[in-house]
């Protein structure tokens, strides 16, 4: 009898830690999604996740990944481990390293398949490489012109020769990181006015994206937004939605103008 009493004390200790275990977890939920350029992105299954604090968990075939902390609560960092699948890379770096647990709703993480992703960066670095060559050789045309014309003596002429050749190496050497934000573009979260400047620039016509950008009026779009926001401020019934659907245009109509003077700062003719 004490045995069996002794046996159930166990059992029911065993459920009640158990039980207050799994209260105590929070509850990430998670998709993982293939990017594809301008296309809709599709879930991406076979995936593994491991973060901090919640242990490993593999994407299923509709992308989805269920992550439980053990300890940690909703707007805790979350600090990523490995996220990984042969023949992928993750793409939105960004979003994971601001990721915090979500009090409701599902985080999106996107993978990109490796060979893919190099095409891109490689195309990226074509494109602006040949843009740096061509603004070298521009500056070298024009000092040699004064040069000839002897409105520079020769100490003069080499010592902006140099400081050329010195600029161009540094921007070489900060390439990396421009052509890898450029490459981690999501295409098919961009509107279609973008998404054709950025093509153009994908396709090396600089001229052509900038002034595709310019005809966007990015200032004159967020001013106006602004300027609706403040208008609307007294109806507040539907302030919370005027205020939210704000900040969204606010912040991709400033993720535009970024994109934009990236593009014009980097490839100025």
């Amino acid at each position: 009898m004490m045995k069996n009493l002794r046996l159930s004390f166990v059992i029911v200790f065993t459920l009640l830690c158990h039980c207050i275990d799994l209260s105590a977890q929070c509850i990430q939920d998670c998709i993982v999604m293939e990017y594809n350029e301008s296309q809709k992105k599709t879930p991406l299954g076979g995936v593994e996740v491991l973060v901090f604090n919640a242990g490993s968990t593999v994407s299923d075939n509709n992308g989805k990944a269920v992550l439980k902390f053990r300890t940690m609560k909703p707007g805790d960092k979350v600090t990523v481990r490995r996220i990984e699948k042969i023949g992928y890379e993750i793409f939105n770096k960004d979003a994971l390293s601001q990721w915090n647990i979500m009090k409701s709703g599902t985080f999106k993480i996107v993978m990109c398949r490796s060979d893919k992703f190099k095409r891109i960066r490689d195309n990226y670095f074509a494109i602006s490489s040949a843009s740096y060559a061509k603004q070298r050789q521009a500056e070298e045309r024009k000092l040699k012109n004064l040069r000839k014309q002897g409105k520079l003596k020769k100490a003069e002429y080499e010592s902006k020769l140099a400081k050329i050749s010195e600029e161009y190496e540094q921007r070489l050497e900060q390439i990396d990181a421009y052509i890898d934000r450029f490459a981690r573009i999501d295409l098919s979260e961009l509107s279609d006015a973008e998404q054709y400047a950025i093509n153009l620039f994908q396709q090396g016509d600089i001229d052509g994206a900038i002034k595709a950008y310019e005809d966007m009026k990015l200032e004159e779009k967020y001013f106006q937004s602004v300027e609706n926001y403040k208008k609307a401020e007294n109806a507040s019934d539907s302030i919370r939605v005027i205020r939210k659907k704000h900040e969204e245009l606010r912040d991709s109509i400033n993720a535009a103008i970024k994109r934009r003077d990236d593009i014009k700062e980097r490839h100025n003719k």
